[in-house]
């Protein structure tokens, strides 16, 4: 199980948002949620983040995050033997979306491209 941090609250109780701090990356504080857009043959056409907001899914888009823990509960079936099954089944599922051009790349290409949606100022 993996977490990322987006957030804390401060001293007055008001949640401010956190950012990795990383040499050579930028990074951008606070919730995201992401999902993958596929073409009509359900095949990733790019990864869609949403900084703030959650991207628009026009109709046959996959969230990328799963929620595993809920107001400080896990939610069953996501730890033990049961989560490693899930997990590689999720894997392959997500290999196979992956468009062909997957395997001709060169180290440090993209497989698709990430866009990034923002909420209205």
């Amino acid at each position: 199980m993996v977490y990322k941090l987006v957030s804390r609250q401060d001293d007055h109780g008001t949640f401010v948002p956190v950012a990795k701090a990383a040499k050579n990356k930028a990074s951008v504080g606070g919730l995201k949620r992401a999902l993958r857009r596929r073409d009509a043959h359900g095949t990733a056409q790019a990864e869609v983040v949403g900084i703030g907001i959650s991207p628009a899914d026009d109709g046959n888009d996959r969230p990328l995050t799963q929620q595993f823990v809920t107001d400080g509960v896990l939610v069953p079936g996501w730890t033990g033997p049961e989560a490693v099954v899930r997990a590689a089944e999720r894997h392959q599922q997500s290999l196979a979306e992956l468009p062909g051009a997957v395997r001709r790349l060169q180290r440090g290409e993209p497989v698709i491209p990430t866009e990034y949606e923002e909420a209205a100022p």
